[in-house]
């Protein structure tokens, strides 16, 4: 089982958790933008979609999945009938 956790809080750096970070003030600099566009044009788009970037921190929480088994090992592991 991995654990990942979002936004990058100091708990995840205390406890080693893989995390998925963004930037806040990317975050804030788009708000202000589209807070800014929608003052200077009241009329406009009041609905957009925003994509900014992301990264992953990877810590000790998370673990390549394990490697795929043939049917012949998933079957030799079943309980005799």
């Amino acid at each position: 089982m991995s654990v990942i956790g979002f936004d990058d809080q100091p708990v995840a750096q205390w406890f080693d958790v893989t995390t998925v970070a963004q930037s806040p003030s990317a975050i804030g600099r788009e708000a202000g933008a589209l807070a800014l566009s929608l003052v200077n044009d009241a009329g406009g788009d009041r609905e957009q979609h925003v994509v900014l970037p992301t990264h992953v921190i990877p810590r000790t929480t998370t673990a390549p999945p394990p490697a795929p088994r043939s049917t012949a090992e998933e079957l030799s592991r079943l309980p005799p009938a």
